[in-house]
């Protein structure tokens, strides 16, 4: 079992260490951005909850998502291109008949158009390399007026561009295979804002989540120490990830088919 942290007793998303494979307990870092991604998707999911709609999320890896909008949606399409994601999810699906599982090219999605009230795309065109192709299959599955939540890493971030100067002599950035890859962060707030509104959404908000890239030293003062501390850091990430959202991590949008 897991051992729970600070962060874990902070947060109250404690589950989000049964959908990841981290290295370590408290590889603490990751865990906390996976987090703060977490609460806006859930956010976006209580503003937009309708247990007589459909929501669609297009890849759900090990079903995270899924597992907090469940209960608040009639029917969950999972779609997941990678067979391993898709065969943990469904071995912790709790035999939910509404969650309706499937292995999906997001490039042709197998769902009639406009049949869709709800998607979540979170950090998944980045993988895609037609992923102008993938966004355009969203908004023809979409219906009119609904809403899509997408995330995608942010290029100008400030937690790239450090972790690019502390590595470049230690990797191939190009060839990386996990968060740190050319590819994985090769799009800026202004590209990601471009493949919406090229598919034809209408960007309805904007969040942004994470700007801080807090140092090892001080995650032990966190953890040992000091909570509150930790808190007030937090709070002060929060201010300026809004304040300075183009060098924030992740960017989100909430888009509407027009």
């Amino acid at each position: 079992m897991v051992k729970v942290d600070i962060l874990n007793k902070i947060y109250w998303m404690e589950f989000l260490d049964e959908f990841h494979d981290y290295p370590w307990w408290d590889y603490w870092l990751i865990r906390y951005y996976h987090k703060k991604k977490a609460r806006i998707v859930m956010k976006n999911i209580l503003k937009f909850q309708d247990k007589n709609k459909t929501l669609l999320d297009a890849w759900c890896g090990r079903w995270p998502y899924v597992f907090l909008a469940k209960n608040y949606f009639k029917k969950i399409f999972a779609f997941e291109y990678d067979v391993k994601e898709l065969n943990f999810a469904k071995k912790n699906n709790y035999n939910n008949e509404k969650i309706i599982y499937n292995q999906v090219d997001l490039t042709n999605i197998p769902l009639e158009t406009e049949s869709i009230d709800y998607i979540i795309c979170s950090e998944v065109l980045e993988h895609i390399p037609d992923y102008q192709k993938a966004c355009n299959e969203c908004y023809r599955v979409l219906k009119k007026w609904w809403k899509m939540i997408l995330s995608m890493p942010n290029w100008s971030s400030l937690f790239y561009k450090i972790a690019k100067i502390r590595n470049q002599n230690k990797i191939d950035m190009n060839n990386h295979k996990d968060w740190e890859s050319a590819r994985h962060w090769h799009f800026s707030f202004k590209d990601i804002e471009r493949i919406v509104k090229n598919s034809g959404f209408k960007i309805i908000e904007r969040d942004w989540s994470t700007i801080l890239r807090i140092p090892h030293k001080i995650k032990e003062l966190f953890m040992k120490k000091s909570p509150v501390l930790f808190i007030m850091i937090e709070k002060l990430d929060n201010f300026l990830s809004n304040l300075l959202p183009i060098f924030a991590v992740n960017y989100f949008l909430t888009l509407k088919k027009k």
